[in-house]
């Protein structure tokens, strides 16, 4: 999937205003940074708001009708609103597993980070075209049309080849929107909890996932606020929120 931003677009005069440098932006992972430029989440950040506090969410890019590239904060909520999304109690369930569903059109799973939902067009996936590519390249491999439907449900696939197993599926936090592993469908599981786990060393001033949970790297606010004089912020700025991922 091909980009929809440039690093040039970022509005950093505005990330500014909530405590994040363009320096911080840059520092986060190649991953992270191409997720953004693709017009999805990116890590969960530490947003300071207008009363000084500092809160917990994601950023991503948005394009108005005119083209100018605006800045949409998705907050950390504390549940998924199931009923305001229009989900069954089934849909809602599975996303609760951490499972990728297919509604109106779109792929959607839940951000367990945010509890809010990831979306991608499912047009926007060149589904049959890639998993073409991926039984090419594995020797005597023949994807069914019973496996490729399931993929294209949002049901991942386990692949036996050999003594090793790979894993084909959706993923709708990927640059392509489709991810293969080496590994069975437990382990693809993992990888979807732990996904966030994989930040780069190093790249402070953003929250960061691990198996426990979450936690704030203290390090760089106190940097922070030593390097930046103390300023009056303004009373009336307000933080953009965004509480659906679909583009």
């Amino acid at each position: 999937m091909r980009l929809q931003y440039k690093e040039n677009d970022i509005p950093y005069a505005t990330l500014r205003e909530f405590g994040i440098s363009r320096q911080a932006v840059l520092d986060l992972p190649k991953e992270a940074l191409t997720n953004i430029l693709s017009g999805r989440l990116s890590p969960l950040l530490a947003i300071e708001g207008p009363d000084g506090r500092r809160y917990a969410a994601k950023i991503r890019l948005a394009r108005d009708e005119e083209g100018k590239v605006s800045l949409l904060f998705v907050p950390r909520l504390r549940e998924l609103d199931a009923a305001r999304l229009g989900l069954s109690g089934e849909e809602a369930e599975k996303l609760r597993r951490m499972e990728t569903i297919l509604k109106d059109g779109k792929y959607m799973r839940l951000d367990s980070e945010t509890n809010q939902l990831i979306q991608m067009r499912a047009s926007d996936v060149r589904i049959d075209r890639m998993l073409d590519t991926i039984a090419h390249s594995i020797e005597d491999v023949i994807l069914g049309e019973g496996q490729r439907q399931q993929i294209r449900e949002g049901r991942p696939v386990e692949i036996t080849r050999g003594d090793t197993k790979v894993t084909v599926g959706v993923d709708v936090n990927s640059a392509t929107g489709l991810r293969v592993i080496n590994g069975d469908l437990d382990e693809w599981r993992r990888r979807q909890l732990v996904e966030w786990d994989r930040l780069t060393p190093g790249a402070t001033g953003y929250w960061q996932t691990t198996e426990n949970g979450w936690e704030y790297s203290r390090l760089k606010e106190k940097q922070q606020r030593s390097e930046r004089p103390a300023v009056e912020r303004s009373a009336g700025r307000k933080m953009s929120r965004s509480h659906s991922m679909g583009s």
